[in-house]
C-alpha cells in the first residue's frame, strides 16, 4: 500500500505561538489540525495516513498563494479569543468538504457527503452484493427483491420483504387503526391510506388520463383505464373472434354467448 508522507511545519520563527501546520503532499493543502488532513487525504485515494507515521520534520513555510487554507473548526482544545476577550463556542463554523467545498451544518452529513467523492459504498445488498452509499437507498432497493420474503406473521402466516411492512401489517390483527376519517370514523393503519379513503367523500380525482380526461381518484384504476385505449387485443375469443384488452372483459363476454346458448335451448 502506498505511504503518504505528511509534513507538520512551525507557523512562523516566533516559537511562542505554538501553530501548526500539517500539509498534504499530494495537492499541498494546509490543515491546523491532524485529523482534517487525515479526512482530506481519504478523497485522493491513491494513499491513506497510517498511524505514527507522521513526519515532524521543519520546512519553510510556503506562501499564501502556494497554501490553499481551510476555513478554523473550533473545539475545546483552543480558545476562541475575539477582541481580546473569549468568545462563546456554541456557534460552530459548518463543515467543509476538502474537494468540493460544499458546506454542512453537521460533521455526520460531511462524511456522508464524502462517500459521492471516494465513490464507496459502504452499504451492500445481503441477496445480490450490489453496494449502495447511502442506507436509505438500499432500504428502497430491497423493495425489489419482493420473492424474498422472509418476515412471517405469526396471526395469519402471511410473509413481507421487510420488517417494516410486517409491522404495518401486525397493526391489522392488533386493531390498532392510528389513523381516523374524520367523515365516516374508518381507521387506517397508514396516513397514506387515509389519504386515499378521503377521496371517497370529496371526490376529487388527481389521477386524469391524458388520453380522454378521464379523472380516478386511484392511481391503480387509471393505470387499468389505460388499457382501454390500447390498440392490442390479446385476449380473442375463441368462438368469435372478437379480441379484448383485459382478461376481464373477455370473460364478460363469454357469458353472452352461454346466455345465447341457453335461450336457444329454452
Amino acid at each position: 500500500m502506498e505511504k503518504v508522507i505528511v509534513e507538520r511545519i512551525d507557523s512562523g520563527s516566533d516559537s511562542s505561538s505554538k501553530e501548526k501546520t500539517y500539509i498534504c503532499e499530494i495537492c499541498q493543502r494546509s490543515f491546523s489540525r491532524l485529523h482534517r488532513l487525515q479526512s482530506h487525504i481519504k478523497s485522493h485515494r491513491k494513499g491513506r495516513v497510517t498511524k505514527n507515521k507522521v513526519s515532524t520534520a521543519s520546512v519553510e513555510l510556503k506562501s499564501e498563494q502556494e497554501i490553499k487554507t481551510e476555513e478554523p473548526v473550533y473545539d475545546n482544545s483552543d480558545p476562541i479569543i475575539k477582541n481580546g476577550k473569549p468568545e462563546s463556542r456554541s456557534r460552530k463554523t459548518a463543515c467543509v468538504c476538502d474537494v468540493c467545498n460544499k458546506t454542512f451544518s453537521s460533521r455526520c452529513f460531511l462524511v456522508r457527503h464524502y462517500l459521492i467523492h471516494t465513490k464507496e459504498k459502504p452499504h451492500v445488498c445481503e441477496y445480490c452484493g450490489k453496494g449502495f452509499a447511502q442506507k436509505g437507498n438500499l432500504n428502497v432497493h430491497y423493495q425489489t427483491h419482493t420473492d424474498l420474503k422472509e418476515f412471517g406473521c405469526y396471526v395469519c402466516g402471511k410473509h413481507f420483504a421487510q420488517m417494516g411492512a410486517l409491522k404495518v401489517h401486525l397493526l391489522i390483527h392488533s386493531q390498532v387503526m392510528p389513523y381516523v376519517c374524520s367523515v365516516c370514523s374508518k381507521g387506517f393503519t397508514n396516513k397514506c391510506f387515509l389519504e386515499r379513503h378521503h377521496r371517497i367523500h370529496t371526490g376529487e380525482k388527481p389521477h386524469v388520463c391524458t388520453i380522454c380526461n378521464k379523472g380516478f381518484a386511484q392511481l391503480g384504476n387509471l393505470n387499468v383505464h389505460y388499457q382501454t385505449h390500447s390498440k392490442e387485443k390479446t385476449y380473442e375469443c375463441k368462438l368469435c373472434g372478437k379480441g379484448f384488452s383485459r382478461e376481464s372483459y373477455l370473460e364478460k363476454h363469454y357469458n353472452t354467448h352461454l346466455k345465447a346458448d341457453s335461450d336457444d335451448i329454452s
